[in-house]
């Protein structure tokens, strides 16, 4: 484990580990034209590019001061950077912008920055573009299903719900979130935290609440808790209930090692789940 960006609390530019300096980074994205050497950072109020082959930490939007401003670089405000999405392309990255209830756009060539859905009100009100609600979007995943157009549809999780967003038409549509009637966790408030697709279509989400990862089939609404035995638990290894997390914050799918890592918060690990390989197909 080494330190590769950031020296100090402060918002700087500058090389990598000397001269940059961070709020609170919660957010990361891998720039697709440079898988192994480029990451995107979402800080409190700012994104920002590392490029480690320069060793150089640029302003891509925003900065030190959280606010609601659409527009170019320095001029824009966001208000909790809690997820990123880049477009395979790498040309557009789309931003989960938590305390503002909104998802927005940047431009990465040009830099511009554009809502493209959410009034800023934090309810869950389904709708089109700027006349729909979303409360507190935390983490994105592009719909891998294989009759959706590639990168054409986006999963959010908020603070009690999944939201299904069509980037074309800006079109915001709550998925069913059905629990598993075997569980005993089907009777808790499940709120889903972090997400992340599988070439099948299904989702694979987890829940703070109830210290469970589940896998989701957004087409049908089904939700089966696949490990987890549910409440607060420290740490123990093994399959399906026989695992235990302590807040699940966020996940991954690892499509050719057909597994999962999972940042498990309060048990300080990053824990690993080979996943089914229908998942795969």
């Amino acid at each position: 484990m080494t330190t590769v960006c950031g020296a100090e609390t402060g918002f700087a530019h500058g090389k990598c580990l000397s001269e940059a300096a961070f709020t609170s980074p919660y957010a990361l994205c891998v720039d697709p034209l440079n898988p192994c050497t480029a990451l995107y950072i979402g800080d409190r109020s700012s994104i920002r590019y590392c490029d480690f082959a320069t060793d150089t930490v640029t302003l891509i939007a925003g900065y030190d001061l959280p606010g609601m401003r659409d527009g170019f670089e320095s001029s824009v405000q966001f208000h909790g950077v809690s997820g990123l999405l880049c477009s395979s392309d790498g040309t557009r990255l789309y931003v989960a912008d938590a305390q503002n209830n909104r998802i927005r756009l940047v431009n990465t060539q040009t830099r511009m920055v554009s809502t493209l859905a959410g009034d800023g009100q934090c309810v869950g009100r389904d709708g089109v573009g700027l006349n729909c609600s979303m409360d507190h979007p935390r983490k994105l995943s592009f719909d891998r299903s294989r009759d959706v157009k590639p990168e054409s549809v986006i999963f959010i999780t908020c603070d009690a719900a999944i939201r299904r967003l069509e980037i074309d038409t800006g079109k915001l549509m709550t998925c069913s979130w059905t629990a598993d009637p075997g569980s005993r966790r089907g009777q808790k408030s499940i709120k889903p935290r972090a997400i992340s697709s599988t070439p099948s279509g299904n989702l694979i989400v987890s829940s703070v609440q109830t210290n469970a990862i589940y896998l989701y089939d957004p087409r049908t609404g089904s939700r089966t808790a696949i490990a987890g035995a549910g409440g607060a638990q420290f740490f123990s290894d093994g399959g399906g209930e026989r695992a235990t997390f302590n807040h699940p914050f966020d996940l991954v799918v690892v499509d050719h090692e057909r597994c999962c890592y999972i940042a498990d918060h309060s048990t300080f690990r990053v824990r690993h789940m080979t996943l089914p390989a229908h998942l795969f197909c």
